[in-house]
Protein backbone atom coordinates (compact mmCIF):
# COMPACT_ATOMS: atom_id res chain seq x y z
CA UNK A 1 0.00 0.00 0.00
CA UNK A 2 1.41 3.43 -0.76
CA UNK A 3 2.36 5.39 2.25
CA UNK A 4 0.37 9.01 2.46
CA UNK A 5 1.42 11.89 5.14
CA UNK A 6 -0.21 11.70 8.04
CA UNK A 7 1.21 15.09 8.36
CA UNK A 8 -0.84 17.26 6.44
CA UNK A 9 -2.73 19.40 9.22
CA UNK A 10 0.23 19.78 11.31
CA UNK A 11 1.98 23.03 11.98
CA UNK A 12 5.00 23.74 14.22
CA UNK A 13 9.00 22.83 13.44
CA UNK A 14 10.19 20.62 10.74
CA UNK A 15 13.58 19.98 11.12
CA UNK A 16 15.42 18.37 7.83
CA UNK A 17 18.94 17.46 8.89
CA UNK A 18 22.11 15.82 7.74
CA UNK A 19 23.00 12.65 9.84
CA UNK A 20 26.93 11.88 9.41
CA UNK A 21 28.59 15.21 11.97
CA UNK A 22 25.26 16.68 12.44
CA UNK A 23 22.22 15.06 13.44
CA UNK A 24 24.54 11.92 14.65
CA UNK A 25 26.94 14.37 15.75
CA UNK A 26 28.54 15.45 19.10
CA UNK A 27 28.61 13.60 21.92
CA UNK A 28 25.75 11.06 23.24
CA UNK A 29 24.84 13.55 25.89
CA UNK A 30 24.60 16.45 23.29
CA UNK A 31 22.19 13.70 21.04
CA UNK A 32 20.08 13.41 23.76
CA UNK A 33 19.61 16.90 24.84
CA UNK A 34 18.58 17.97 20.97
CA UNK A 35 16.45 14.69 21.01
CA UNK A 36 14.71 15.54 24.47
CA UNK A 37 14.04 19.36 23.01
CA UNK A 38 12.26 17.85 19.67
CA UNK A 39 10.08 16.07 21.88
CA UNK A 40 9.12 18.86 23.86
CA UNK A 41 8.43 20.67 21.01
CA UNK A 42 4.49 20.89 19.90
CA UNK A 43 4.12 18.72 16.64
CA UNK A 44 7.73 19.00 15.52
CA UNK A 45 8.28 16.88 12.42
CA UNK A 46 11.91 15.29 11.98
CA UNK A 47 13.24 14.54 8.55
CA UNK A 48 16.35 12.98 7.73
CA UNK A 49 18.21 14.10 4.29
CA UNK A 50 21.41 11.95 4.26
CA UNK A 51 24.05 10.64 1.74
CA UNK A 52 23.78 7.06 3.37
CA UNK A 53 21.65 4.75 1.84
CA UNK A 54 18.26 3.36 3.80
CA UNK A 55 20.51 0.55 5.31
CA UNK A 56 23.45 2.45 6.41
CA UNK A 57 20.98 4.95 7.90
CA UNK A 58 19.05 2.21 9.79
CA UNK A 59 22.57 0.64 11.19
CA UNK A 60 23.79 4.52 12.25
CA UNK A 61 19.65 4.98 14.16
CA UNK A 62 20.71 1.67 16.34
CA UNK A 63 24.46 2.16 16.31
CA UNK A 64 23.66 6.06 18.31
CA UNK A 65 20.20 5.34 19.52
CA UNK A 66 18.93 7.72 16.58
CA UNK A 67 15.22 8.33 16.84
CA UNK A 68 12.81 7.17 14.00
CA UNK A 69 12.09 9.74 11.54
CA UNK A 70 8.87 10.88 9.82
CA UNK A 71 10.46 10.98 6.39
CA UNK A 72 14.15 9.51 5.16
CA UNK A 73 15.81 11.35 2.46
CA UNK A 74 18.53 9.01 1.52
CA UNK A 75 21.54 8.41 -1.42
CA UNK A 76 21.78 12.11 -1.64
CA UNK A 77 18.01 13.14 -2.26
CA UNK A 78 17.53 10.54 -4.88
CA UNK A 79 15.37 7.97 -2.19
CA UNK A 80 12.71 9.04 -0.43
CA UNK A 81 11.24 6.66 2.32
CA UNK A 82 8.42 7.54 5.03
CA UNK A 83 6.44 5.81 7.92
CA UNK A 84 7.06 2.82 10.20
CA UNK A 85 8.36 0.36 7.88
CA UNK A 86 10.46 2.99 6.24
CA UNK A 87 8.14 2.44 2.94
CA UNK A 88 9.44 4.29 -0.36
CA UNK A 89 7.08 6.69 -1.16
CA UNK A 90 6.19 6.34 -4.70
CA UNK A 91 4.54 10.16 -5.27
CA UNK A 92 7.52 11.73 -4.68
CA UNK A 93 10.40 8.97 -6.00
CA UNK A 94 8.32 8.50 -9.63
CA UNK A 95 9.33 12.12 -10.05
CA UNK A 96 13.05 11.80 -9.37
CA UNK A 97 13.38 8.04 -11.77
CA UNK A 98 11.93 10.44 -14.31
CA UNK A 99 14.60 12.15 -14.35
CA UNK A 100 17.51 9.59 -13.86
CA UNK A 101 18.95 8.39 -17.64
CA UNK A 102 20.51 5.48 -15.43
CA UNK A 103 23.57 3.53 -14.10
CA UNK A 104 24.55 2.11 -17.25
CA UNK A 105 24.67 4.98 -18.99
CA UNK A 106 26.67 6.73 -16.41
CA UNK A 107 28.97 4.04 -15.70
CA UNK A 108 29.81 3.66 -19.28
CA UNK A 109 30.86 7.13 -19.71
CA UNK A 110 32.79 7.35 -16.75
CA UNK A 111 35.00 3.47 -17.63
CA UNK A 112 38.62 4.01 -17.06
CA UNK A 113 38.63 7.62 -16.10
CA UNK A 114 41.55 8.08 -14.02
CA UNK A 115 41.38 9.29 -10.13
CA UNK A 116 37.80 7.82 -9.15
CA UNK A 117 36.88 4.29 -7.89
CA UNK A 118 32.94 3.45 -7.99
CA UNK A 119 31.77 2.74 -4.33
CA UNK A 120 30.00 -0.33 -3.55
CA UNK A 121 26.92 1.72 -3.38
CA UNK A 122 23.74 0.37 -4.95
CA UNK A 123 20.92 2.87 -5.37
CA UNK A 124 18.12 3.14 -7.62
CA UNK A 125 19.10 6.71 -8.78
CA UNK A 126 22.66 7.45 -8.01
CA UNK A 127 25.88 6.30 -8.83
CA UNK A 128 28.73 7.27 -6.20
CA UNK A 129 32.83 6.87 -6.52
CA UNK A 130 35.58 7.89 -4.08
CA UNK A 131 38.06 10.17 -5.15
CA UNK A 132 41.34 8.13 -5.12
CA UNK A 133 43.57 10.99 -6.72
CA UNK A 134 44.34 14.77 -7.89
CA UNK A 135 42.45 17.37 -6.78
CA UNK A 136 38.60 17.14 -6.27
CA UNK A 137 37.81 20.26 -8.96
CA UNK A 138 39.66 18.71 -11.63
CA UNK A 139 38.37 15.53 -11.36
CA UNK A 140 34.78 16.88 -11.19
CA UNK A 141 35.87 18.66 -14.15
CA UNK A 142 36.69 15.63 -16.03
CA UNK A 143 33.76 13.24 -14.94
CA UNK A 144 31.40 16.48 -16.23
CA UNK A 145 33.54 16.23 -19.57
CA UNK A 146 32.54 12.54 -19.69
CA UNK A 147 29.02 13.00 -19.15
CA UNK A 148 28.50 16.09 -20.92
CA UNK A 149 25.14 15.52 -22.81
CA UNK A 150 23.48 13.07 -20.10
CA UNK A 151 20.95 14.91 -17.47
CA UNK A 152 23.03 14.49 -14.66
CA UNK A 153 24.49 16.30 -11.63
CA UNK A 154 27.54 16.30 -9.98
CA UNK A 155 28.36 16.63 -6.33
CA UNK A 156 31.55 16.10 -4.37
CA UNK A 157 31.84 16.37 -0.77
CA UNK A 158 33.95 16.02 1.95
CA UNK A 159 37.02 16.00 0.37
CA UNK A 160 36.57 12.20 -1.51
CA UNK A 161 33.21 11.77 -2.48
CA UNK A 162 31.96 12.04 -5.93
CA UNK A 163 28.27 11.26 -6.41
CA UNK A 164 26.33 11.18 -10.08
CA UNK A 165 22.45 12.05 -9.36
CA UNK A 166 20.06 13.25 -11.80
CA UNK A 167 20.16 16.34 -12.96
CA UNK A 168 18.16 19.11 -11.01
CA UNK A 169 17.90 16.42 -8.02
CA UNK A 170 19.79 17.28 -4.99
CA UNK A 171 18.73 17.10 -0.86
CA UNK A 172 17.41 20.52 -1.16
CA UNK A 173 14.62 19.89 -4.41
CA UNK A 174 13.85 16.51 -3.06
CA UNK A 175 13.28 18.10 0.09
CA UNK A 176 10.80 21.04 -1.47
CA UNK A 177 8.97 18.04 -2.79
CA UNK A 178 8.40 16.10 0.17
CA UNK A 179 7.59 19.56 1.72
CA UNK A 180 4.61 19.81 -0.95
CA UNK A 181 4.00 15.96 -0.30
CA UNK A 182 3.73 16.62 2.98
CA UNK A 183 1.74 19.43 2.70
CA UNK A 184 4.02 21.39 5.07
CA UNK A 185 4.96 25.65 5.26
CA UNK A 186 8.63 25.93 3.98
CA UNK A 187 7.99 28.88 6.97
CA UNK A 188 7.84 26.19 9.32
CA UNK A 189 11.64 24.56 8.10
CA UNK A 190 14.87 24.64 9.47
CA UNK A 191 17.51 22.68 7.52
CA UNK A 192 20.92 21.47 9.37
CA UNK A 193 24.22 19.93 7.50
CA UNK A 194 27.79 20.18 7.62
CA UNK A 195 29.13 19.02 4.15
CA UNK A 196 29.43 20.22 0.50
CA UNK A 197 26.21 17.74 -0.20
CA UNK A 198 24.61 19.65 2.11
CA UNK A 199 25.31 22.98 0.23
CA UNK A 200 21.87 22.46 -1.82
CA UNK A 201 20.00 22.64 1.54
CA UNK A 202 21.17 25.81 2.31
CA UNK A 203 20.74 27.31 -0.99
CA UNK A 204 16.71 26.82 -0.56
CA UNK A 205 16.46 29.95 1.16
CA UNK A 206 15.42 28.04 4.42
CA UNK A 207 16.33 28.89 7.61
CA UNK A 208 19.70 26.73 8.29
CA UNK A 209 22.06 25.94 10.88
CA UNK A 210 25.57 25.11 9.90
CA UNK A 211 27.43 23.55 12.56
CA UNK A 212 30.64 24.47 14.45
CA UNK A 213 32.16 21.50 12.73
CA UNK A 214 31.40 21.92 9.16
CA UNK A 215 33.35 21.20 5.98
CA UNK A 216 35.89 24.72 5.28
CA UNK A 217 35.01 24.17 1.63
CA UNK A 218 31.26 24.64 2.88
CA UNK A 219 31.40 27.19 5.25
CA UNK A 220 33.77 29.03 2.28
CA UNK A 221 30.54 28.77 -0.27
CA UNK A 222 28.11 29.99 1.94
CA UNK A 223 30.16 33.16 3.49
CA UNK A 224 27.53 35.35 5.18
CA UNK A 225 23.56 34.58 4.41
CA UNK A 226 21.09 36.22 6.62
CA UNK A 227 18.80 32.90 6.62
CA UNK A 228 21.50 31.41 7.95
CA UNK A 229 23.51 30.53 11.53
CA UNK A 230 26.88 29.57 11.84
CA UNK A 231 26.90 27.43 15.31
CA UNK A 232 29.53 27.36 17.52
CA UNK A 233 28.74 23.98 18.70
CA UNK A 234 29.40 20.59 16.88
CA UNK A 235 27.07 18.26 15.53
CA UNK A 236 23.57 17.82 17.65
CA UNK A 237 24.95 20.67 19.92
CA UNK A 238 25.00 22.49 16.89
CA UNK A 239 21.69 21.92 15.63
CA UNK A 240 20.24 23.17 19.24
CA UNK A 241 22.14 26.06 19.39
CA UNK A 242 20.92 27.22 16.22
CA UNK A 243 17.10 26.03 16.63
CA UNK A 244 17.46 28.31 19.99
CA UNK A 245 18.49 31.01 17.80
CA UNK A 246 15.38 30.99 15.53
CA UNK A 247 12.96 30.43 17.84
CA UNK A 248 11.87 27.26 17.72
CA UNK A 249 11.99 25.92 21.00
CA UNK A 250 11.31 27.07 24.12
CA UNK A 251 13.36 28.90 26.52
CA UNK A 252 16.28 26.71 27.65
CA UNK A 253 16.65 24.66 30.80
CA UNK A 254 15.07 21.39 30.98
CA UNK A 255 15.59 20.04 27.84
CA UNK A 256 18.77 17.49 28.96
CA UNK A 257 15.32 15.46 30.60
CA UNK A 258 17.36 12.14 30.20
Amino acid sequence: MQYAPATSTRTGLVLATDLDGTFAGGTPAERRALQAALRAASDALLLYVTGRSAAATRELMDGVDLPHPDVLVCDVGTSVLAGPDLAPVTAVEAELEALWPGAAAVRERLEGLAGIEEQEIRAPRRVSYWLREGAMDDVLARMAGRLEDLPVELVGSAGVYLDVLPAGVNKGTTLRRVLRWLGRAEADVVVAGDSLNDLALFETGLRGVVVGNCEPALRERLGERAHLYHATGHGAAGILEGLHHFGCLAAKGGEDGE
